[in-house]
């Protein structure tokens, strides 16, 4: 498609261009990538509908992706997961940065966690409070004197 430039110099898709391709594209999908082609940079982009609710799904996690976001959910030994309510860190966040979240009085004395997920190297591994976590890692915290895991 035809592009013309702006008066500061960056490529930009002419508004009958793009009008032009709303009007020859019927499915989102097309669409989406007509107006990836007519874009001057490379970004990001979702086809989503408020009016049907197709693609709002996908939302959330292309958020917590695009911006870092890393979820780690807590465990207690002896006890399933909280899958419920994970904690989140900027991504390379570690373990020690999961026990300053959970209790930062008790972060000082953690010795070190067992973890389950993506950055274990197999499930229940013991890893060290420098330990990076990765999204949706389960991670059981052990502190100096007995005190209980999360």
């Amino acid at each position: 498609m035809d592009r013309s430039c702006d008066p500061a110099g960056g490529g930009v898709a002419r508004l009958a261009d793009v009008r032009r391709a709303v009007a020859e594209y019927d499915r989102p999908a097309t669409l989406l990538a007509a107006l990836l082609e007519l874009s001057p940079a490379a970004f990001a982009a979702l086809a989503v509908s408020a009016e049907s609710g197709r693609g709002l799904s996908a939302v959330g996690p292309a958020l917590f992706d695009l911006l870092g976001i890393v979820r780690v959910y807590t465990k207690v030994p002896g006890h399933p997961p909280d899958l419920g309510r994970p904690f989140t860190l900027r991504g390379g966040g570690s373990v020690r940065d999961v026990a300053q979240q959970v209790h930062r009085g008790l972060a000082g004395e953690l010795r070190f966690a067992r973890i389950w997920g993506p950055s274990a190297g197999f499930d229940g591994q013991q890893v060290s409070p420098d330990h990076v976590v990765r999204d949706r890692d389960v991670v059981e915290l052990h502190f100096q004197g007995g005190h209980g895991g999360r």
